[in-house]
């Protein structure tokens, strides 16, 4: 089971992949745009998918909420930097909102690689129902407390189709961006179901794809070595 992470600053925090949303501790950090709105920032390194979609719905939320006086901007596609400069700007204030996969947060804390271990739901309803228990909840999120983030709420996602994609998507801005612009190689359908039974957490990944030079994607034939 994985997970996301948003961070946020103080000024608008409230409260199968599951998503942590995470508050930066520092109540600053948010330029005025004029003299009735406050920007407050919000970031993600993915484009259309279901942390970007929740971005734009919270920065609906937060004008909404606050009748104005705060403005949410959206960055999408790692606009504000890498991954890692990303988690420091929350932490430092620059940024208010950022979501991520919780593993990605391991520099800043390892338990932050809980929510990604394997078999740790057995299905959707028992993700929602983790995410949902207060008491988990209260303790997962406080994990980056001392370091400078706060964690506000946590919410499941995930995708049921084949695709890494918002479909139709005839330019696959999702696929661009993991593959071009950062280098990060897709597999999909992916059966992971005996190993998630057996509760195996920890293997050697082989991947052999077909022989084909200069292709953007092959059939391979994925191996666990347990």
């Amino acid at each position: 089971m994985r997970g996301s992470i948003t961070i946020s600053a103080r000024t608008c925090a409230r409260g199968a992949i599951l998503a942590a949303m995470l508050a930066a501790s520092a109540a600053g950090g948010a330029a005025a745009q004029d003299a009735k709105a406050t920007v407050v920032k919000l970031a993600t390194a993915t484009l259309n998918d279901a942390q970007h979609e929740w971005l734009k719905r919270f920065a609906a939320a937060i004008e909404k909420n606050s009748n104005g006086r705060l403005k949410g901007e959206v960055f999408p596609a790692s606009q504000l930097g890498a991954i890692p400069r990303m988690i420091e700007g929350t932490q430092l204030g620059s940024i208010q909102i950022f979501i991520s996969p919780p593993e990605f947060f391991v520099g800043v804390d390892q338990r932050f690689e809980l929510l990604s271990a394997a078999g740790l739901a057995a299905d959707e309803r028992h993700a929602v129902r983790i995410v949902s228990d207060p008491q988990f909840a209260k303790a997962f999120l406080a994990v980056g407390a001392n370091k400078g983030l706060i964690g506000v709420g946590l919410f499941a996602a995930g995708s049921d189709t084949l695709t890494f994609e918002k479909v139709p998507a005839e330019t696959m801005p999702v696929h661009v961006h993991l593959l071009v612009e950062c280098g990060i190689h897709i597999i999909e359908c992916l059966n992971l179901e005996e190993l998630a039974a057996a509760r195996v957490r920890s293997f050697v990944f082989v991947a052999a794809p077909l022989k084909i030079r200069g292709a953007t994607g092959a059939p391979l034939q994925p191996l666990a070595l347990v």
